[in-house]
């Protein structure tokens, strides 16, 4: 620990401020596991859209928040289930849900396909008249969208070894478009870089950005891409013996890499 603080590539810090209170370090790997895997993802989505690839949005169902007591759902549909079907027609949104519902009548008997605790079975269900809008046939169930994943054109594959988080994203996007195409958009150049990445390609902030600039300097890399947010952390950081260059969205790191010349 005395090395710890004598070390200017190290920052020492409260356990709480890492792992928070009541959180085993075995969940906090787990969590940040999934985020590689969520990030891994938006990668390979955001990727291919620049790639002029087309990639779906599927939805996974309608998960129920609430069950209105009287409704025609009451005592058959329960919290926390998952509707994926009305009468044998998939659903991958609420809004189709709403929409399936809204095509009946009041009293008009539906079949839901129901996922409850990982098996799938099917309730039926008489259509109630909801109580602001007269003659609006309801299920009397509060839901949102259960979630969404991404439906590629063709299967790619990350292999991140036990790497957790998703300050990766970036890269990863980057990495996957470079893997896709002809040319490579390094030019033969060390580039390193850090930075979260969404679906509409913007790039987000990250921690421990001076620990991460001095790794980018210790494996030799030649620039650091890094989100706007952390350009001034990492300039400070870098003194000098590599060039940070601030990124905003993924479009702005494939500019800069068009401007690379070779090596």
């Amino acid at each position: 620990m005395f090395e710890a603080w004598r070390d200017p590539e190290v920052d020492v810090v409260d356990r709480d401020s890492v792992v928070p209170p009541g959180q085993t370090s075995d969940a906090r790997r787990l969590q940040n596991l999934q985020l590689m895997m969520n990030s891994q993802q938006i990668a390979v989505a955001v990727a291919l859209d620049r790639l002029g690839l087309e990639v779906d949005l599927v939805g996974t169902g309608a998960v129920v928040a609430e069950v209105l007591e009287g409704s025609g759902g009451f005592g058959i549909v329960e919290r926390d289930d998952i509707v994926v079907g009305v009468d044998g027609v998939e659903i991958q949104f609420v809004q189709e849900l709403i929409s399936e519902v809204r095509s009946r009548e009041v009293g008009d008997i539906v079949t839901l396909t129901i996922s409850r605790d990982n098996e799938t079975i099917e309730r039926q269900v008489v259509l109630g008249e909801s109580e602001t809008d007269p003659g609006l046939p309801v299920v009397g169930i509060s839901v949102a969208d259960a979630g969404t994943a991404f439906d590629f054109p063709f299967d790619v594959n990350i292999d991140a070894g036990s790497v957790g988080g998703s300050s990766a994203g970036m890269m990863l996007t980057l990495a996957v478009y470079n893997t896709l195409t002809e040319d490579d958009i390094t030019n033969g150049r060390r580039i390193a870089g850090t930075g979260t990445m969404s679906t509409d390609g913007t790039v987000g902030r990250i921690g421990g950005m001076k620990q991460k600039t001095f790794a980018a300097i210790g494996v030799g890399a030649e620039f650091l891409l890094v989100p706007e947010g952390d350009f001034d952390a990492a300039f400070e950081a870098a003194d000098g013996d590599i060039e940070v260059v601030a990124i905003g969205t993924i479009d702005d790191a494939l500019e800069f890499l068009e401007t690379l010349p070779p090596v």
